[in-house]
Protein backbone atom coordinates (compact mmCIF):
# COMPACT_ATOMS: atom_id res chain seq x y z
CA UNK A 1 0.00 0.00 0.00
CA UNK A 2 1.29 3.72 -0.47
CA UNK A 3 0.12 6.13 1.31
CA UNK A 4 0.18 9.93 0.50
CA UNK A 5 -0.84 12.21 3.77
CA UNK A 6 -2.20 9.61 5.19
CA UNK A 7 -4.61 9.00 2.46
CA UNK A 8 -3.98 5.42 0.98
CA UNK A 9 -3.56 6.30 -3.07
CA UNK A 10 -2.48 2.52 -3.45
CA UNK A 11 -3.34 -1.15 -3.22
CA UNK A 12 -2.39 -3.96 -4.80
CA UNK A 13 -5.14 -5.98 -3.31
CA UNK A 14 -7.97 -3.27 -4.22
CA UNK A 15 -6.32 -3.25 -7.41
CA UNK A 16 -5.62 0.09 -7.76
CA UNK A 17 -3.06 0.19 -9.99
CA UNK A 18 -2.24 -2.05 -13.27
CA UNK A 19 0.79 -4.72 -13.13
CA UNK A 20 2.69 -5.47 -15.52
CA UNK A 21 5.94 -8.16 -15.14
CA UNK A 22 6.19 -7.17 -11.58
CA UNK A 23 5.44 -3.81 -11.54
CA UNK A 24 2.46 -1.56 -10.28
CA UNK A 25 1.52 1.59 -11.44
CA UNK A 26 -1.05 4.12 -10.05
CA UNK A 27 -1.48 8.18 -10.33
CA UNK A 28 -2.00 9.96 -6.81
CA UNK A 29 -2.05 14.27 -6.72
CA UNK A 30 0.43 16.05 -4.37
CA UNK A 31 -0.31 18.97 -2.72
CA UNK A 32 1.46 21.84 -2.71
CA UNK A 33 4.73 22.29 -0.43
CA UNK A 34 5.39 19.31 2.18
CA UNK A 35 3.51 15.65 1.59
CA UNK A 36 4.43 12.89 3.73
CA UNK A 37 4.65 9.30 1.31
CA UNK A 38 4.78 6.40 3.52
CA UNK A 39 4.78 2.85 1.76
CA UNK A 40 3.68 -0.07 3.64
CA UNK A 41 4.41 -3.52 2.70
CA UNK A 42 2.40 -6.50 4.26
CA UNK A 43 2.68 -9.80 4.51
CA UNK A 44 6.19 -10.36 3.29
CA UNK A 45 8.32 -13.33 4.39
CA UNK A 46 11.58 -12.68 6.08
CA UNK A 47 13.78 -14.20 3.61
CA UNK A 48 11.47 -12.28 0.36
CA UNK A 49 13.37 -10.36 -1.61
CA UNK A 50 11.67 -6.90 -2.11
CA UNK A 51 12.28 -3.59 -4.17
CA UNK A 52 10.16 -0.40 -4.16
CA UNK A 53 10.53 2.50 -6.75
CA UNK A 54 8.62 5.58 -6.45
CA UNK A 55 8.50 7.78 -9.45
CA UNK A 56 7.00 10.91 -10.04
CA UNK A 57 5.66 13.02 -13.40
CA UNK A 58 7.54 16.30 -12.04
CA UNK A 59 10.74 17.49 -10.65
CA UNK A 60 10.36 17.40 -6.78
CA UNK A 61 12.77 17.15 -3.64
CA UNK A 62 12.88 14.42 -1.58
CA UNK A 63 14.04 13.39 1.74
CA UNK A 64 13.57 11.28 4.78
CA UNK A 65 12.88 13.13 7.89
CA UNK A 66 15.34 12.27 10.93
CA UNK A 67 14.58 12.05 14.77
CA UNK A 68 15.41 15.25 16.37
CA UNK A 69 18.85 15.92 17.44
CA UNK A 70 19.81 13.15 14.69
CA UNK A 71 22.82 13.82 12.06
CA UNK A 72 22.53 12.11 8.19
CA UNK A 73 25.93 10.73 9.67
CA UNK A 74 24.77 9.08 12.54
CA UNK A 75 21.64 7.69 10.99
CA UNK A 76 23.45 5.93 7.94
CA UNK A 77 25.69 3.79 10.83
CA UNK A 78 22.31 3.01 12.15
CA UNK A 79 21.20 1.68 8.77
CA UNK A 80 24.55 0.30 8.21
CA UNK A 81 24.76 -1.43 11.39
CA UNK A 82 21.09 -2.78 11.34
CA UNK A 83 22.44 -4.31 8.22
CA UNK A 84 25.15 -6.26 10.14
CA UNK A 85 23.01 -8.76 12.17
CA UNK A 86 21.23 -10.88 11.66
CA UNK A 87 19.30 -14.11 12.57
CA UNK A 88 20.25 -17.80 11.67
CA UNK A 89 17.13 -18.72 10.99
CA UNK A 90 13.23 -18.64 11.87
CA UNK A 91 12.42 -21.80 14.22
CA UNK A 92 15.18 -22.58 16.56
CA UNK A 93 15.32 -26.15 18.34
CA UNK A 94 16.72 -27.57 21.47
CA UNK A 95 20.36 -27.95 20.39
CA UNK A 96 20.54 -24.46 18.73
CA UNK A 97 22.07 -21.63 20.31
CA UNK A 98 19.78 -18.80 20.06
CA UNK A 99 21.13 -15.17 19.23
CA UNK A 100 21.94 -12.66 16.45
CA UNK A 101 25.03 -13.08 13.60
CA UNK A 102 27.28 -10.59 12.83
CA UNK A 103 28.02 -10.00 9.03
CA UNK A 104 30.78 -7.27 8.80
CA UNK A 105 32.00 -5.02 11.60
CA UNK A 106 29.32 -2.24 13.40
CA UNK A 107 30.51 1.28 13.75
CA UNK A 108 32.56 2.73 16.13
CA UNK A 109 29.75 4.14 17.89
CA UNK A 110 27.19 0.68 18.06
CA UNK A 111 27.41 -0.87 21.61
CA UNK A 112 25.08 -3.48 21.25
CA UNK A 113 22.14 -4.20 24.21
CA UNK A 114 20.30 -7.65 22.85
CA UNK A 115 17.25 -8.93 25.14
CA UNK A 116 15.54 -12.27 24.57
CA UNK A 117 11.81 -11.10 26.05
CA UNK A 118 8.84 -13.28 26.26
CA UNK A 119 5.88 -11.80 27.48
CA UNK A 120 7.23 -8.33 28.01
CA UNK A 121 9.72 -9.90 30.57
CA UNK A 122 13.45 -9.99 29.28
CA UNK A 123 15.03 -13.27 29.85
CA UNK A 124 18.65 -12.57 29.28
CA UNK A 125 20.31 -9.39 28.24
CA UNK A 126 23.89 -9.60 26.73
CA UNK A 127 25.30 -6.20 26.66
CA UNK A 128 28.19 -6.10 24.31
CA UNK A 129 29.49 -5.29 21.08
CA UNK A 130 29.91 -8.65 18.96
CA UNK A 131 33.58 -9.31 17.08
CA UNK A 132 33.17 -8.94 13.34
CA UNK A 133 31.49 -12.03 11.95
CA UNK A 134 30.74 -13.23 14.98
CA UNK A 135 27.89 -14.74 17.24
CA UNK A 136 25.95 -13.38 19.92
CA UNK A 137 24.61 -15.91 22.03
CA UNK A 138 21.66 -15.40 24.26
CA UNK A 139 20.96 -18.79 25.71
CA UNK A 140 20.52 -22.64 23.96
CA UNK A 141 17.06 -23.53 22.90
CA UNK A 142 16.57 -26.63 25.34
CA UNK A 143 16.78 -23.75 28.33
CA UNK A 144 13.79 -22.34 26.41
CA UNK A 145 10.18 -23.28 27.36
CA UNK A 146 7.98 -23.40 24.35
CA UNK A 147 6.35 -20.65 23.33
CA UNK A 148 6.74 -17.14 21.34
CA UNK A 149 9.53 -15.03 22.28
CA UNK A 150 11.31 -11.81 20.75
CA UNK A 151 14.98 -10.70 20.01
CA UNK A 152 14.98 -7.00 20.59
CA UNK A 153 18.34 -5.40 19.94
CA UNK A 154 19.47 -1.74 20.49
CA UNK A 155 22.67 -0.02 19.50
CA UNK A 156 23.25 2.17 22.12
CA UNK A 157 23.94 1.04 25.91
CA UNK A 158 22.61 4.57 27.34
CA UNK A 159 20.05 5.12 24.89
CA UNK A 160 16.64 5.19 25.64
CA UNK A 161 16.08 4.67 21.82
CA UNK A 162 14.08 2.36 20.26
CA UNK A 163 14.76 -1.06 19.32
CA UNK A 164 17.29 -1.06 16.24
CA UNK A 165 15.21 -3.85 15.49
CA UNK A 166 13.37 -7.45 16.70
CA UNK A 167 12.15 -10.40 15.60
CA UNK A 168 9.97 -13.20 17.05
CA UNK A 169 10.42 -16.65 17.48
CA UNK A 170 8.58 -19.84 18.75
CA UNK A 171 10.91 -22.48 19.95
CA UNK A 172 9.93 -25.87 19.09
CA UNK A 173 10.46 -29.33 20.96
CA UNK A 174 12.25 -32.23 18.87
Amino acid sequence: RIYVNDVCVFDTEEDGGSRQQGTHTFQATLKEGDNKVCAALYRIGRMAQVGLRLTCNRSVKAQTALPRGMSRSKRDAIEQDLGALRLERDIYYEQDAVGLRLDGKLSGEAKVVCGLIREDKTIKKVNRQPSPNGFLSLARGKALDEGGYQIRTCRDTRSSEAGMTSSSHAPLPN
